[in-house]
């Protein structure tokens, strides 16, 4: 006879894996605009905005900063037009432990493949086009390399 804490621990598992199938049958448009409404999303490139064009107003904030710096290999979550915006706020980051953190992740991005993690969204795509952003994900590493590592 199972126990309160198997009953728990199943439906959890049953719980987990329900999503687990829904998500799966979710389409790529649909994952997209997922990502595209998220909050901390649009929180963080309106932060890399006003770091931009309105510096006066601009406050530091890790949170966005630290969201940035997490997605901005993804072309879904941080666009081409943001991205070359986040390349010149990282330039103007002190040579901290963050800074040197960043520099390795890049590095060890361009130098093996294999730590190029793709996003769940990519799940979608057919074998070319996973290779395809791969590449991406490498060639804004170099990006990031190439102003960071002097």
């Amino acid at each position: 006879m199972p126990t309160n804490k198997k009953k728990k621990r199943s439906k959890k598992r049953q719980l987990k894996e329900k999503k687990k199938m829904e998500e799966e049958q979710r389409s790529f448009a649909d994952l997209l605009r997922e990502i595209e409404a998220s909050e901390a999303r649009k929180a963080s490139l309106e932060y890399l905005d006003t770091w931009k064009n309105d510096k006066e107003n601009w406050k530091f904030s890790k949170t966005r900063e630290r969201w940035l710096c997490r997605s901005m290999y993804s072309i879904e979550k941080v666009p081409t037009k943001s991205f070359k915006i986040m390349i010149k706020y990282l330039e103007g980051m002190y040579m901290n432990d963050f800074r040197k953190h960043l520099i390795n992740i890049a590095r060890e991005m361009v130098e093996n493949e294999s730590k190029i993690k793709l996003d769940n969204i990519h799940d979608k795509l057919d074998e070319e086009e996973r290779k395809s952003m791969t590449l991406l994900k490498k060639k804004r590493a170099l990006k990031v390399l190439e102003k960071l590592d002097k």
